[in-house]
C-alpha cells in the first residue's frame, strides 16, 4: 500500500514540477506574454523561449522588435519597461519629424540646374570645405 501511495505522489509531483519549469518573463504593449522554459526538465537541456500571442489571428505582425530579439536569442536579457517606453517615444518622434529638403533642386536633372535626384540641405556642404549653396533668387525657397 505504501508503494502505491508513493507512486501516485510521484506522478503528481512530476506533473507539478514540469509546470514549474515554465516561467513568465513579461509582456509587451500588444499584450503578448513571453515565457522561458528553464533547463532541468528531462526533455529540455537548455532554456527555450516562446510567447503566447494576445490575438491568434494576427500572430506574426504584433511583436515588439526588442522582444523578438530576446526570443531569437540575440539578446541575453529581456527588455525592460523603461527601454520599451524610450523606443516607443523615439519611434513616434521619427514619424512626426519632417525632412528639410530643398524642393527647388530635388528631382531636377543636372542639365536643368539641379543636382540630379540628390536633395540639397542647408546644414550640409555640397563640396568639402565650401559653404552651402547661396540663394540666387530672393523668392527661391529652401
Amino acid at each position: 500500500m505504501a508503494k502505491l501511495v508513493q507512486s501516485i505522489k510521484q506522478i503528481f509531483s512530476s506533473s507539478k514540477a514540469s509546470e514549474s519549469f515554465v516561467k513568465l518573463i513579461g509582456s509587451d504593449r500588444f499584450k503578448n506574454n513571453f515565457y522561458e522554459r528553464l533547463p532541468g526538465n528531462r526533455h529540455y537541456n537548455s532554456a527555450r523561449r516562446f510567447y503566447e500571442p494576445a490575438d491568434y489571428s494576427n500572430v506574426r505582425l504584433s511583436i515588439d522588435p526588442a522582444w523578438e530579439a530576446w526570443l531569437r536569442g540575440t539578446r541575453k536579457n529581456p527588455p525592460t519597461l523603461d527601454e520599451t517606453v524610450a523606443h516607443e517615444n523615439k519611434r513616434q518622434q521619427l514619424e512626426n519629424k519632417s525632412v528639410n529638403m530643398l524642393p527647388t533642386s530635388y528631382g531636377r536633372d543636372a542639365a536643368q540646374g539641379g543636382t540630379g535626384s540628390f536633395p540639397i540641405r542647408d546644414e550640409y556642404e555640397i563640396n568639402p570645405g565650401t559653404k552651402s549653396r547661396q540663394k540666387q533668387d530672393p523668392n527661391e525657397t529652401y
